[in-house]
């Protein structure tokens, strides 16, 4: 009797851990939540041409072979840095890999860039502009919210001239890179342009697919076209992370030293705006698009919980501004706004019809690996 009632108990702790794991892996956008809030403070004030540890995990390897970024807060020059890696979500150890790096050019304009997720960083040798080999993951996570990429934020005004994976290229605003393939990247613009050196160019809401060799270097660009649902996401993820340390790329930048003012007048308030919930949406990517934080939401509607929200509910969004993102999951059905499933579709295929006509002989066995000619 006793061995009987020894098999059950181990059978209802193994079903509570069991729950618990399911639970925690669940809780995504918690995750990147956490992640992105340490980031901006342990990234804050970062000083130029530096690299900073934003959130477990970073992986580094400097020029000399040491491993100098191992705490959390740690910064060192980015000429220091040989390469970089920062980790793939994964919820049941509460990691996020997040990186955030600033380059400033001769010209004295500067590049924000912030890693995060499965990403992977070598800085180039430039006396002209901000250069690097960049690579990410491409594989379905288990995080829809924490997607791998890359993000380069400039100020809006202006175009900072920079060099990745063998092209040289304008931005002017905020972009997202991401491999797709072996041979396929894609450069998402969430806010400004895109301008690519003897190439195309892309406004916000557009994604230019790239063609890589097997080194990844870009051998050729398709046209502009609408970024896709998923792109749009991980471009509001990366507008919410440069929002956070006060680097909005649609902000102007100015040199004029501002006048202070003046000490009786009161600290001016921030507009409130009201938001309709629609079916597919949750706290989370309301408050990505609006550029507020999910516990100010909370607070400021008394929500009993960060889950309980119905479509047709008023929002009340403190100081928020619509970024004119879209909100809803991706797959979502429910009527509380979580997505259905809680993963991230497969990647699909670049329609390269266009220019695989135009392709070099010895490129076209690259494009066919992940192109669709239909």
């Amino acid at each position: 009797m006793s061995h009987r009632y020894t098999w059950v108990s181990l059978l209802i702790v193994s079903c509570l851990v069991s729950l618990s794991v399911v639970r925690a892996q669940l809780d995504c956008p918690t995750l990147v939540e956490q992640a992105l809030n340490q980031m901006a403070v342990n990234c804050n004030n970062l000083a130029d041409n530096t690299i900073c540890y934003g959130h477990p995990t970073v992986e580094s390897v400097t020029q000399d072979g040491a491993s100098l970024l191992q705490t959390i807060g740690d910064r060192i020059p980015i000429s220091a840095l040989q390469s970089l890696r920062t980790s793939s979500a994964d919820p049941g150890l509460g990691s996020l890999g997040v990186a955030l790096g600033r380059f400033v050019n001769p010209d004295s304009t500067n590049l924000t860039i912030l890693m995060l997720g499965g990403a992977t960083l070598e800085p180039l040798e430039s006396l002209q502009s901000a250069a690097f080999q960049f690579r990410t993951d491409f594989s379905p996570g288990s995080c829809a919210e924490a997607s791998s990429l890359v993000a380069l934020q400039s100020p809006r005004d202006s175009l900072v001239t920079i060099s990745f994976n063998g092209i040289n290229a304008q931005v002017g605003g905020l972009v997202v890179l991401q491999w797709r393939s072996n041979n396929g990247l894609t450069a998402a613009v969430g806010e400004g342009q895109l301008v690519i050196q003897d190439g195309p160019s892309a406004q916000a809401g557009q994604t230019l697919s790239g063609v890589m060799d097997n080194d990844g270097q870009v051998q050729f660009w398709s046209a502009p076209r609408p970024s896709d649902a998923g792109e749009i996401q991980n471009a509001s993820v990366a507008l919410s992370a440069f929002s956070r340390l006060g680097m909005s790329p649609v902000q102007i930048i100015s040199t004029a030293t501002p006048e202070p003012p003046p000490a009786v007048l009161p600290a001016p308030s921030c507009a409130t705006v009201v938001h309709v919930v629609s079916q597919g949406e949750n706290l989370f990517r309301i408050g990505l698009r609006y550029g507020v934080t999910v516990d100010a939401i909370v607070d400021a509607n008394r929500l009993p919980s960060r889950e309980q929200i119905s479509v047709g509910q008023q929002l009340i969004i403190p100081c928020g501004a619509d970024s004119g993102l879209s909100s809803q999951a991706l797959g979502s059905a429910g009527e509380n706004g979580s997505a259905s499933n809680g993963q991230p579709s497969s990647p699909t295929a670049f329609d390269c019809s266009v220019f695989l006509q135009n392709a070099p002989p010895e490129l076209r066995a690259y494009v066919q690996q992940f192109c669709s000619t239909e």
